[in-house]
């Protein structure tokens, strides 16, 4: 369910940016269709981003990793797409711009430890710290 918001971007990047480019109207559709698909991404951020750090670097981490990638790959997002739209022609070029940070986006989500009815409190990254049931004590080992 996670993936689910970044899937419908991906499926709809290239249909709706062929419709803002049927008119006026037709813009206004394709906008808001993108719009609302990606509400629900933006919507878990806050949430799901400090859960990703221990409580001491928590905010630091969070503000340094989002600001420098929103600014890296969304501030430099519309200088590259002009520059392929200007070089090639091909107006749907921000659709596959979109699509393949969705792709991005997916890989990276795989990646994401699980923090629900985990305490993010303490100075270890949360989801980490492996449950007292899955260590035998006996011999030292983990059994997974």
């Amino acid at each position: 369910m996670a993936g689910l918001p970044g899937g419908a971007v991906f499926v709809f990047a290239l249909p709706m940016y062929w419709l803002m480019g049927q008119g006026f109207a037709w813009a206004i559709v394709g906008f808001v269709v993108l719009g609302v698909l990606y509400i629900p991404q933006l919507a878990t951020i806050s949430a799901t981003f400090p859960a990703m750090f221990p409580t001491h670097v928590r905010y630091a981490g969070f503000a340094i990793s989002y600001n420098l990638s929103t600014a890296a790959f969304g501030g430099t997002a519309p200088l590259v797409n002009d520059a392929v739209v200007d070089k090639t022609g091909w107006t749907l070029f921000p659709a596959v711009y979109m699509m393949a940070a969705c792709v991005i986006g997916g890989i990276a989500l795989s990646f994401l430890r699980e923090t629900a009815g985990v305490s993010i409190a303490g100075t270890k990254t949360p989801g980490t710290e492996i449950p007292e049931e899955d260590v035998d004590f006996s011999s030292t080992t983990v059994r997974n």
